[in-house]
């Protein structure tokens, strides 16, 4: 099939973001439908625990918490 040049350039068109949002997809051991299973078979091939699930230490500022994952302070 061979589409004309205007129907050829609305197709590819369909394909191209607005300004500001980003295209993400997921490949491999990340799709969604085998994940869990796969990064369960990535961890027993390499002796690796899973993580241990985060639970959030209600006494703990967001600002702390903020600072502890990334290092830096927040704004005053």
């Amino acid at each position: 099939m061979r589409p004309q040049a205007d129907e050829f350039v609305r197709r590819f068109l369909l394909h191209v973001l607005p300004p500001g949002f980003q295209g993400i997809r997921h490949f491999g051991m990340l799709t969604n439908r085998t994940r869990e299973a796969k990064l369960q078979q990535g961890r027993h091939l390499l002796k690796s625990p899973a993580p241990a699930a985060a639970t959030p230490d209600e006494s703990e500022d967001y600002r702390d918490r903020y600072w502890l994952l990334s290092g830096a302070k927040m704004p005053s």
